[in-house]
């Protein structure tokens, strides 16, 4: 992506004929004199001109922004609550206040929650699972605002301290309990393969097959065709693409006995279709999510999933944060695949000997 060069005060003073120091008393609202006229033709300069200020320098000088923005893709979804009260819980005993910006995919959504937070002069953002090369966070980050990503592999953005999880590795403890409870026929079920994190869970399931000496078999590898729209909760749309991929599996593949799911949402929604016709899990299909959610040990059968600290990754994203903002730590990457556990429970079981 091109980076635009960042306008300055000094670039609105020469636009408009004027010094340095009148266009700063104007914008940082200063009680020296400034004609009306004047401040008219500054105002009107810095908004044709995309002007934000130096978010990093104005609160460092002011001390009176505490403000930090938490971006993800949809508030819908169970997941995220358990990481933003881990962010909400540092940020509310340090004195920061939060901007939950829910993007459901719309990128223009996601455009005007970039703006919003320049103009508040939010300190800092915090990211979930979201894209890193957006015209947005590039923006913010050359304002001076600092970036904390929750994400799905290491990145290659010297500008954001990522936390990252080899979601490759998450995928390949879901196929290994499988095969290791004595199944050779596995499905794997996701929605379009558009972000690292399905793509990573799906490397990890062929791993696993390739190192137990299994051939990979693609009709055993289900993909949704659409990926979900703007504005549709994605939780819907997660357990309706399960249930049709999992009709597609027992029309077209029978003889498969275990079913990966590419979270805990779609593994619910698998569930329930398979016992809409019939079938017992784990008796005669054993499933596996991700993600660990908490509806996942309240259902019949428990779950099988692929868990992750949500609530502890939250907190240190925060901690992170506040840490780069009050000059005592630097910009790094941190790899949170560790505290990747696979939760053994009564979804999952040994194959069946036939239908």
């Amino acid at each position: 992506m091109r980076k635009s060069k960042r306008v300055t005060i000094y670039d609105i003073a020469k636009k408009i004929n004027a010094s340095p120091s009148t266009v700063s008393r104007v914008l940082s609202n200063s009680d020296y004199p400034v004609s009306p006229e004047m401040r008219k033709k500054v105002l009107k300069a810095a908004k044709e001109m995309n002007y934000y200020p130096n978010i990093l320098a104005r609160n460092l000088k002011t001390k009176n922004s505490k403000n930090v923005g938490i971006v993800l893709p949809s508030i819908s979804n169970p997941f995220y609550p358990s990481v933003v009260r881990g962010i909400e819980d540092v940020a509310l005993k340090n004195d920061y206040t939060l901007f939950i910006c829910s993007c459901e995919g719309n990128k223009d959504r996601e455009k005007k929650y970039f703006q919003y937070l320049m103009e508040n002069l939010s300190i800092g953002i915090i990211t979930i699972f979201t894209d890193l090369y957006t015209e947005g966070i590039q923006e913010f980050i050359e304002h001076g605002g600092v970036v904390v990503s929750v994400c799905a592999e290491r990145v290659d953005n010297s500008g954001v301290c990522c936390i990252y999880f080899d979601k490759e590795k998450e995928g390949y403890m879901a196929a290994k309990h499988l095969i290791d409870l004595g199944h050779e026929n596995i499905a794997i079920l996701t929605p379009p393969l558009t972000n690292p994190l399905r793509i990573g869970k799906v490397e990890g399931y062929k791993r696993a097959l390739i190192e137990a000496g299994i051939a990979i078999n693609q009709d055993y590898i289900y993909i949704a065709s659409e990926e979900y729209a703007p504005n549709y909760m994605d939780t819907i749309y997660e357990c309706n693409i399960a249930s049709q991929l999992t009709r597609d599996l027992l029309q077209r593949t029978p003889e498969v006995t275990g079913i990966i799911c590419i979270n805990d949402i779609m593994a619910l929604g698998c569930i329930a279709e398979l016992e809409s016709h019939g079938y017992r899990v784990p008796e005669d299909y054993s499933v596996v999510g991700f993600d660990d959610l908490f509806l996942s040990n309240l259902v019949k059968p428990r779950l099988t999933t692929v868990r992750f600290e949500k609530y502890n990754v939250g907190r240190l994203a925060m901690e992170i944060l506040q840490k780069i903002v009050e000059g005592e730590q630097r910009i790094k990457q941190y790899n949170f695949s560790k505290y990747t556990y696979l939760e053994k429970r009564e979804s999952t079981g040994r194959p069946r000997v036939k239908l």
